[in-house]
C-alpha cells in the first residue's frame, strides 16, 4: 500500500525528475573525488595525503609517466582537497558539497580561489590561487603574460605545468628558469618523459615521482565500482579483465570505452565491445 503511496506521489509531482546516469562525455571527463577512488599511483597518492595531514606545502614536484596514467587528476584532487575547508580530517579527500568543491578547480582555465584553507589542525583564512598551464597549447607569450599576472596574487600560489616536455620542444623550458628559482611559488608538473629537458630545469624540481599502473585486480575491483556508479552493466568478468589488459592497465583508457558504452540504450559493455574498440585512437 505506501509503495503504491509513493509511486503516486511522485507521478502526480510535475516537478518531479529521475535523475538520469552520465553520458560519454561526463564519464571522458571523470575525475576521483576521493582519495580511495585513485586507482594505482600508491606512491603519488601517499605523498599528496601526507602534505595534507602535515599542513605543510609540497615542494616542487615534477611526475612522470605514461599518457592516461592519473598525473593530472591526481594533482587536481590534491588541489580540491587543499582548498576545502570542509575535508575529512581522516580520509583527507574533499567534502563534494561546499562551495570550493562545486565550483570545480578548472583543467586549464582557472585562476584565483579563495578559500577557507585547514592546514594541520588549526583553521587559517588564506588565499589559495591554482594555475594549471597546457603546455601543448600555450605560446610564449602568453606564458609570460600568465607569470606576469600570477605575481599579483597573495598566498599560497600553485602553477601545474601539464605535459611540460612540450616546452622543449619549443624551446619555451629557459623562460622557467628564473621564475622557478625566485618565485616563491609551488611548482608542479607533470610529463611522459623528462629526457629532453634541461638539467638546470629538473633540478628546479627536488621531488621527482613516476606513476604506477594498477594491478588486474585492482583496476577490475575499479571498472565494478565504476560501472555501478555509472548504471553501466557487463557480462561477466572476463570482459573486465579482458578491458583491462587491452587498455593497458591505463584506468584512463578504460574511460573511453565505458564512455562508449553509456552512449547505447542498453549500457551493456559486452566482450564485442572491448575488442573492437580502438585504443589507439585514445592519446
Amino acid at each position: 500500500m505506501s509503495h503504491s503511496t509513493s509511486n503516486q506521489s511522485e507521478n502526480d509531482n510535475p516537478t518531479a525528475t529521475i535523475p538520469r546516469p552520465p553520458g560519454p562525455l561526463d564519464i571522458q571527463r571523470w575525475g576521483p573525488g576521493a582519495w580511495n577512488e585513485v586507482v594505482g599511483n600508491s606512491e603519488l597518492r601517499r605523498y599528496f595525503m601526507d602534505g595534507l595531514r602535515s599542513g605543510q606545502q609540497v615542494p616542487n614536484t615534477i611526475i612522470m609517466g605514461d599518457s592516461r596514467s592519473g598525473k593530472t587528476a591526481t594533482v587536481k584532487l590534491y588541489v580540491q582537497a587543499l582548498a576545502c575547508s570542509k575535508r575529512d580530517s581522516e580520509m583527507l579527500s574533499p567534502c563534494g558539497r561546499c562551495e570550493t568543491c562545486r565550483g570545480n578547480v578548472g583543467r586549464y582555465d582557472h585562476r584565483g580561489v579563495f578559500v577557507n584553507l585547514t592546514l594541520g589542525q588549526s583553521p587559517a583564512k588564506r588565499e589559495l590561487h591554482y594555475m594549471p598551464i597546457d603546455c601543448t597549447r600555450i605560446g610564449s607569450t602568453e606564458l609570460r603574460d600568465v607569470l606576469d599576472d600570477f605575481r599579483d596574487y597573495g598566498g599560497l600560489r600553485i602553477i601545474y605545468l601539464d605535459e611540460v616536455f612540450r616546452l622543449k620542444t619549443r624551446a619555451m623550458d629557459e623562460m622557467l628558469l628564473k621564475p622557478l628559482e625566485e618565485l616563491n611559488y609551488v611548482w608542479l608538473a607533470s610529463s611522459v618523459s623528462v629526457k629532453d629537458l634541461d638539467r638546470m630545469f629538473l633540478n628546479r624540481f627536488p621531488v621527482k615521482l613516476r606513476t604506477q599502473l594498477p594491478t588486474l585486480e585492482e583496476l577490475s575491483d575499479w571498472l565494478v565500482a565504476r560501472c555501478q556508479q555509472w548504471e553501466i552493466e557487463w557480462d561477466d568478468a572476463e570482459t573486465l579483465i579482458r578491458l583491462v589488459e587491452r587498455a593497458n592497465y591505463s584506468p584512463g583508457k578504460t574511460l573511453h570505452v565505458l564512455a562508449a558504452v553509456s552512449s547505447k540504450a542498453s549500457r551493456l559493455l559486452t566482450r564485442g565491445v572491448v575488442e573492437s574498440h580502438i585504443f589507439d585512437d585514445d592519446g
